[in-house]
């Protein structure tokens, strides 16, 4: 959403449009962005730019309502996104329509005088410089806010670790090329150093890696719908083009990492209702998390990156660690709403209650005392 001055009119207008703006929105759900004159962010500066805020616009990805400041004259709606070899990875991006719909029509970086570093430990509330005699901090924590949805947690800002210009010189960025597919890869051992080797055909199970491409990055303005689905290929199955993760409970009540097919390409509209809803990756013969061996707080150690335990002599491990708005933190959303992890086993339990309760069985007895 761009906005240009042409007379006393406009400018009233805009005026009411931000007023209204400011007393709709709810002071919890405002980010603000605070500028300083002192190193310990005590002495507040004024006039132009000296404070932005950021709102989040509901049911949209990434898609926020600014104020005048970097990348914005007056009242501004942009796509936070990631920019590879910006200095910070970020940058914003406005559209054609309302709400960051339609087509991307201006793009621009953000925090281009900072460093990924810096510009995290800003978003965090850190007193960071932003020139001489000027300093910013965000007055809440953006770099690491969370949606809460029924079904998911889903990160306000992108994740651009790999983007920004240290990375990408010093060659330690895990960005092959923008938004470049994963590998999930099958291995024999458990430090993941033996790779599974196979023909890379046939059925899912005999597949001895995944290639997994995000849908929200494939898009050219991300919605909400997007957030979370994933091409995976050799377990799509017929007329089905998307993979969405999203968490959800067990009939035990148990949090659990599920995958939702859809015949879209990207996970828009109503979940093929053809095929049944599954466990994580268990068309891939991984049953640890169904079976309760694993839980979602082992399985976040997968998506950053980590070797993870598949089956009986086998582990799988990404490439590198997925970036954290592309999968839902289940163990999180658990921990948010008070469901179990993991189910309780009478085996783990010690006996402290009295006679009649039950406890573990032992060896040759009826498990009662």
């Amino acid at each position: 959403m761009a906005f240009r001055f042409c007379g006393a009119m406009q400018l009233r207008a805009l005026a009411v449009a931000y007023l209204a703006h400011t007393a709709v929105a709810q002071l919890e759900d405002i980010y603000v962005l605070q500028h300083y004159s002192d190193s310990a962010c005590t002495v507040v500066r004024s006039g132009a730019e000296s404070q932005q805020s950021w709102t989040p616009i509901p049911g949209t990805t990434h898609c926020f309502r600014i104020s005048a400041g970097p990348g914005c004259y007056f009242l501004c709606e942009v796509v936070a996104s990631c920019r590879l070899g910006a200095m910070s990875g970020m940058a914003i991006q406005k559209t054609s329509e309302d709400s960051c719909g339609g087509s991307v029509t201006e793009s621009s970086e953000l925090f281009s005088d900072l460093s990924l570093r810096q510009a995290r430990r800003m978003m965090r509330g850190e007193c960071v410089m932003r020139s001489q005699n000027v300093y910013g901090k965000f007055l809440r924590n953006l770099a690491d806010a969370y949606i809460q949805t029924p079904a998911e947690s889903i990160q306000l800002f992108p994740d651009c670790v790999g983007y920004d210009l240290e990375a990408t010189l010093s060659g330690t960025s895990p960005i092959k090329t923008p938004d470049s597919p994963y590998t999930l890869q099958m291995y024999t051992d458990s430090s993941c150093q033996q790779a599974k080797q196979g023909a890379g055909t046939g059925s899912a199970a005999d597949m001895p890696y995944l290639t997994w491409t995000s849908k929200a990055r494939a898009a050219e303005v991300p919605v909400l719908e997007n957030q979370n689905c994933w091409e995976v290929s050799n377990i799509m199955g017929p007329q089905i083009n998307s993979i969405k993760l999203l968490c959800g409970r067990l009939a035990n009540q148990v949090m659990t990492l599920k995958m939702e097919r859809y015949a879209h390409p990207h996970c828009e509209g109503p979940a093929d209702t053809q095929i049944a809803v599954e466990t994580f990756l268990t068309s891939w013969q991984y049953f640890e998390l169904a079976t309760g061996r694993s839980d979602v707080q082992e399985l976040n150690a997968l998506f950053e990156g980590q070797c993870h335990p598949h089956s009986d002599g086998q582990w799988m491990k990404f490439d590198r660690p997925v970036h954290n708005e592309d999968w839902p933190n289940c163990f999180a959303l658990a921990l948010e709403t008070d469901a179990m992890i993991r189910r309780s086993f009478t085996a783990d339990l010690g006996y402290n209650g009295p006679i009649s309760t039950q406890r573990a069985a032992e060896p040759g007895s009826a498990g009662m005392e």
